[in-house]
C-alpha cells in the first residue's frame, strides 16, 4: 500500500486506533460467513469524517450501518461481471476515468439496498447497488473485489485520502 496501514479486526478498531490513520478500508469475508450482518454500527462512526471504503462485505455493512437492508442476492455473482457505471458514477472521483461499462471480480451471496443520504455509483441487472457514495462524508462501498482486478479504483480511494489529508 503507498501509506502505513494496519490489518485489524472490525470489532477490535476502537477510536484510540482508527483516529491514527487517514482512511480506512473495510474488507470483505468468506463467502457463506454471514455472522458480520450482526456485527453492530461502531461507536467511532459516528465522529468519523475521513475517507472510508466497504468491499464486499464491507460494503454491506456500511449500508446496514446507515440504515440500509442486506439480503441476499437475487442470484450469486461469483467470478467476472459486467458492472455500469451510473451517471453519478461516471462524475465521481473513484471511477474517473474508467469506461461507463468495466469487468469486475465479484464472490458474493448477499447485496444491499442504497442507504438514505447515499448516491448509487454503480449497478448491473444482478445487483442494483455495485458502489454507493455517501452525499455528506467520503463514505464508498463497492460490491466487487477492485483488489484483484480493478486496483485503479483502490489507488483512486488512496487520492481521495491523500487530499483530504490536506484540508
Amino acid at each position: 500500500l503507498p501509506c502505513d496501514s494496519k490489518a485489524v479486526h472490525v470489532s477490535k478498531a476502537g477510536p484510540r486506533l482508527v483516529n491514527r490513520f487517514d482512511a480506512l478500508v473495510l474488507s470483505g469475508t468468506a463467502l457463506l460467513d454471514n455472522e458480520y450482518l450482526k456485527w453492530p454500527r461502531p461507536h467511532w462512526l459516528a465522529d468519523w469524517n475521513k475517507p472510508l471504503l466497504g468491499i464486499c462485505a464491507g460494503h454491506h455493512l456500511i449500508g446496514k450501518w446507515f440504515g440500509a437492508k442486506t439480503m441476499r442476492a437475487q442470484k450469486p455473482e461469483i467470478g467476472l461481471v459486467r458492472v455500469r457505471l451510473s451517471g453519478e458514477g461516471k462524475r465521481d472521483a473513484l471511477f474517473h476515468g474508467m469506461p461507463s461499462f468495466f469487468s469486475a471480480y465479484a464472490l458474493h451471496r448477499n447485496a444491499v439496498q442504497l442507504p438514505k443520504n447515499f448516491v448509487r455509483l454503480a449497478f448491473n441487472s444482478a445487483c442494483v447497488v455495485q458502489a454507493m457514495r455517501c452525499k455528506t462524508r467520503p463514505f464508498y462501498g463497492v460490491e466487487f473485489h477492485p483488489e484483484v482486478r480493478n486496483v485503479q479504483v483502490l489507488e483512486r480511494f488512496y487520492s481521495i485520502a491523500r487530499a483530504c489529508r490536506k484540508r
